[in-house]
């Protein structure tokens, strides 16, 4: 047995009584919380980033245009990663 469960009659082929059901829900209900969980986790992550690149931006923007320039691909590159992150 493999691969995914694809209709209604599967699913109760494979989960004959109703207490195998609610475990297999209750299993299903952790899992997304924990998921939801990593995920604001790993936005928290990538706004602290994100605010320390603006931050430094704004500290070096007129002194030093190179490291602005440099600040502002690192602020690319977490704003794409985050992107992938979160639509992938």
């Amino acid at each position: 047995m493999g691969g995914r469960i694809t209709d209604q009659v599967e699913y109760k082929k494979l989960f004959l009584t109703h207490a195998q059901r609610e475990k297999a829900f209750a299993t299903a209900l952790d899992i997304r919380k924990f998921e939801i969980e990593l995920y604001w986790r790993r936005t928290t992550y990538f706004w602290g980033l994100l605010g320390a690149a603006f931050a430094g931006y704004f500290a070096v923007t007129q002194r030093s245009p190179e490291q602005a320039f440099l600040i502002t691909c690192i602020g690319l590159v977490l704003s794409s990663s985050w992107y992938l992150v979160s639509c992938l």
